[in-house]
């Protein structure tokens, strides 16, 4: 998802033909401010709502006003959403930052604490990491799932046979990733594959309801896989489906290619 949305409402949307990011009013749909550095990945929110932003650099920019608190000057591009870990509330917070061959441990204040490099040279820029409960950062590079932990130092890289997006989380710590093959991997919290499902089409990233099944869009259609990797549902619509996000009350939305955005209830 492109969009993120601060503790205010307010909704912080990049152009990114121009590389810029505007932040929205809820309430009127005005501008508040734009933001003219040069954005590549979608923006993330912080506990304390500093806007993330990823380009050529890590920015943490100002809420109130659009500009930079601080600024982390790396000179490597990434297309990857930087991920927040805030264990518990209170706590200071840090950020985990891919770009290229290079995984970033960053702290509130913008000041680089470690950094890891990947084996192989696999580029770790166009996947957005997921951080667990314990700090482990799981990323995806080249054809392989990585686990990092917040030390710095890896835990576990499992190779698949497609190359994988952007991995998320369950709550029994497996893992689930997408990958170019057109299969949906779920991975064990040791980095062990439990299974693989193989769909219909070209994958988005997965999502996980309450439930345990995993939703994703495969091609034109949305479907949803069972915990244990059985089918569930694959659902047809109008176009080939982009992203997926899940409402409050469970309902899958889904964008899709013929500018529409399906909206999918649950029993």
């Amino acid at each position: 998802m492109n969009l993120a949305i601060g503790g205010d409402g307010a909704v912080y949307w990049p152009v990114f033909s121009q590389g810029y990011i505007q932040a929205v009013d809820p309430a009127t749909g005005t501008q508040k401010w734009q933001w003219s550095g040069y954005a590549n990945g979608p923006p993330t929110v912080g506990p304390d709502g500093t806007i993330l932003v990823s380009g050529s650099h890590l920015y943490g920019l100002n809420p109130a006003n659009g500009t930079a608190k601080w600024t982390l000057t790396l000179n490597v591009s990434t297309y990857a959403s930087p991920a927040v870990y805030y264990p518990v509330q209170g706590n200071p917070w840090a950020v985990a930052h891919a770009a290229s061959t290079k995984l970033y441990w960053v702290n509130f204040n913008g000041q680089k604490l470690w950094e890891y490099t990947s084996l192989e040279n696999e580029n770790f820029s166009s996947a957005s990491p997921m951080i667990g409960p314990d700090g482990t950062v799981f990323l995806s590079g080249g054809n392989s799932l990585y686990a990092v932990n917040k030390q710095g130092t890896l835990n576990w890289r499992l190779t698949l046979p497609g190359k994988p997006g952007s991995p998320v989380l369950g709550t029994d710590g497996t893992v689930y990733v997408s990958a170019g093959d057109k299969r949906i991997y779920a991975v064990t919290p040791d980095g062990k594959k439990k299974w693989e499902h193989l769909s219909l089409g070209t994958l988005s990233t997965p999502l996980i309801d309450l439930a345990g099944t995993i939703w994703t869009g495969a091609g034109a259609s949305l479907e949803a896989v069972n915990p244990d990797g059985t089918s569930k549902l694959s659902l047809p619509l109008g176009g080939t489906v982009y992203g997926i996000a899940m409402g409050s009350n469970g309902t899958i939305y889904a964008a899709s290619s013929d500018k529409k955005v399906y909206a999918v209830g649950q029993k």
